[in-house]
C-alpha cells in the first residue's frame, strides 16, 4: 500500500512538471471601433499559413477576443463585424509559447472593403507577465559558450541576472544548484 501512495504521489506531482511545459501560443486582445466603443460578435479567423489550418472565434460583448492553443509559427488574422471594413493582418510570427495582445480598432465601411496590414507585430508581449527568447540553433552554435553547455545560453537572454552560483556546482547535500533569477 505504501508504494502505491508514493507512486501515485510522484504520478502527481509529475503532471504539474508536465503542464508547465507549454508550447502552444495564443493571440487576444480587444476589437474597438474609432470612437474606443467594444465591437460584440466580431468574427475572428486566425490561419496557420504554413500548415494551412484555422481556428476562429467571436468577441464578447466587451470586444474582447482570445484564441488559444496554436502552435509556433506564422499567421494571419481576420476580423469581420456588420457595418466595418473586413480586418488583415499577415505575417504574424508567434514564438513557442508567445502570449500576443493585439488590439484592432475597426474602420467603419462596407464588409467588402478590407483593410490588409503586412508586417511583424509587436515585439513587446502585453498579455502575460513571462518572459521568454527562442534560442536558434545558429545562435547556439556560433555564440561563445564556456563548455558547449546549453544552460550558459541563459545568461545571454535579455533580461536575466546572475546572483547565485552557475549551473553545475554542487551544493553541501550534493545536489545542483541552479542560479537565481530576478
Amino acid at each position: 500500500m505504501r508504494r502505491f501512495f508514493a507512486f501515485a504521489i510522484v504520478l502527481f506531482s509529475s503532471v504539474q512538471l508536465i503542464v508547465a511545459q507549454e508550447v502552444r501560443a495564443a493571440i487576444s486582445g480587444q476589437v474597438t471601433d474609432p470612437s474606443g466603443a467594444a465591437v460584440p460578435n466580431a468574427a475572428i479567423r486566425v490561419v496557420n499559413l504554413e500548415r494551412n489550418t484555422s481556428s476562429t472565434t467571436v468577441t464578447s460583448d466587451s470586444g474582447r477576443y482570445q484564441v488559444a492553443f496554436l502552435l509556433p509559427g506564422v499567421y494571419s488574422v481576420s476580423i469581420e463585424a456588420p457595418g466595418f471594413r473586413r480586418y488583415v493582418r499577415e505575417d504574424i510570427q508567434l514564438a513557442t509559447g508567445e502570449k500576443l495582445g493585439l488590439d484592432i480598432v475597426m474602420e467603419v465601411g462596407a464588409v467588402s472593403e478590407s483593410i490588409t496590414v503586412r508586417g511583424q507585430a509587436s515585439l513587446i508581449e502585453t498579455e502575460s507577465a513571462s518572459r521568454g527568447q527562442v534560442i536558434s540553433s545558429r545562435e547556439l552554435h556560433e555564440l561563445p559558450n564556456q563548455g558547449r553547455s546549453v544552460f550558459q545560453m541563459v545568461w545571454a537572454v535579455a533580461g536575466v541576472t546572475r546572483t547565485g552560483n552557475s549551473w553545475g556546482s554542487m551544493s553541501p547535500q550534493g545536489w545542483p544548484t541552479p542560479p537565481a533569477f530576478r
